[in-house]
């Protein structure tokens, strides 16, 4: 029999057999959509985020993590199906909207129900953090073996033949999501849909949980800025290695290289934790990103501009754990996943904001600019955190 933990790690793994992932700007590029129309798409992610990620958890943690985790992943198909059938920007946004509501519903589900079983389970001597880390582990695998084979049958049989192919892994995940052990949530209406007054109410008590804790609202905005700048680059990967020659055949390869040290990073983030104290190690790496950044911001190589997206995608690794177990940890059971998707929303505020600023200074300028604008933007996001580990004393 398969054990929950292995479950948890088969889940991350699964999700991320994307096969679209390396190729998904062009993709939208070979359908006729433009510069503006492809960022466009990106900030409706972000619109959807902004609308539903406080609601999802609070949905979560009444209705149940399990159910909403179950329906996080069957929305995945029917969003598959629609991008197999786009051909316009229109059916793009229809399949876009379906991945990004499943998206919203498991965001912070599913990190809070692998820390609720973790403390229904002592049993188990792995950290949240280390669970956590594991995950993202085959999450970065499975994305550099989804790269690999996205690139190869792209290549061999186009594009939308590797949305047909993803199909069978989202089946997959959604089978396994439906064989979870249940954890206790006796804070869950089951069966019963709970009254919009119950709803506001828990959202003002976890609002006020989080204006008593000051130094969350600075973790989980700096959390948001570097998992921004992480995002910008990633859009701006694909179409810049198009740009400098690289064949469709070696966007696997590159994408297999970044993400193979995303997930060590991930593996042994928590041991870094555990050497310094989760909290320092979460700035730590805040200001070490500022590094990379600022070096593409100037005329670089093809080595040193992949090597400063290795080192991107490390530190977003080693940081991401640490910083959703720093989070996690100061919140209530019965308000984890609602206080982890204020903590997402946070991020998507930022994409909804920023992003078609990006595009346009893209359009208007170069890449190096905005590497620029992002490390400046790096630099005032550490200088906070630090304010505040000052402020409120953060140990």
């Amino acid at each position: 029999m398969i054990s929950q933990i292995t479950k948890f790690y088969l889940t991350n793994f699964l999700k991320h057999q994307t096969y679209f992932f390396p190729i998904i700007v062009l993709f939208y590029q070979a359908n006729h959509l433009t510069y503006s129309e492809i960022f466009l798409l990106y900030s409706v992610k972000s619109v959807v985020f902004a609308l539903l990620e406080i609601p999802s958890g609070i949905i979560a943690d009444f209705v149940g993590k399990n159910r909403t985790n179950i329906f996080a992943r069957f929305m995945v198909i029917p969003a598959l199906l629609a991008f197999i059938a786009a051909d316009s920007f229109w059916m793009f946004l229809l399949a876009n909207l379906l991945m990004n509501i499943g998206d919203v519903f498991k965001s912070g589900t599913h990190k809070a129900i692998i820390f609720d079983y973790l403390k229904e389970h002592p049993e188990i001597k792995k950290s949240y953090s280390q669970i956590i880390g594991e995950t993202k582990v085959f999450s970065r695998v499975g994305e550099g073996i989804a790269s690999l084979i996205g690139a190869f049958v792209a290549s061999a049989l186009g594009f939308r033949a590797v949305f047909v192919l993803s199909l069978i892994p989202a089946i997959l995940n959604f089978l396994n999501a439906l064989s979870y052990e249940k954890i206790k949530e006796p804070y869950a209406k089951r069966g019963k849909i709970f009254s919009f007054e119950k709803h506001i109410l828990h959202l003002k008590e976890s609002l006020k949980f989080l204006k008593e804790h000051p130094s969350l609202i600075f973790l989980m905005a700096n959390s948001s800025v570097i998992f921004f700048s992480w995002s910008v680059s990633t859009i701006i990967l694909q179409p810049y290695l198009v740009k400098l020659g690289v064949s469709l055949e070696n966007f696997g390869i590159i994408y297999m290289v970044l993400l193979s040290v995303a997930a060590l990073a991930s593996k042994y983030s928590f041991l870094i934790g555990k050497a310094a104290g989760e909290i320092k190690a979460v700035n730590y790496f805040g200001w070490l990103m500022i590094i990379p950044f600022f070096v593409l911001g100037q005329k670089v190589g093809i080595g040193t501009f992949l090597a400063c997206f290795v080192l991107i995608n490390f530190i977003k690794s080693a940081y991401h754990p640490l910083a959703i177990s720093e989070i996690a940890g100061k919140v209530d059971a019965d308000k984890r996943a609602t206080m982890l998707s204020i903590a997402a929303m946070f991020g998507s505020a930022m994409y909804l904001v920023t992003l078609p600023l990006i595009g346009y200074i893209l359009d208007v300028s170069n890449i190096n600019t905005v590497m620029i604008i992002a490390s400046a933007a790096l630099i005032l996001n550490q200088a906070a955190f630090n304010f505040s580990l000052w402020k409120f004393k953060s140990k």
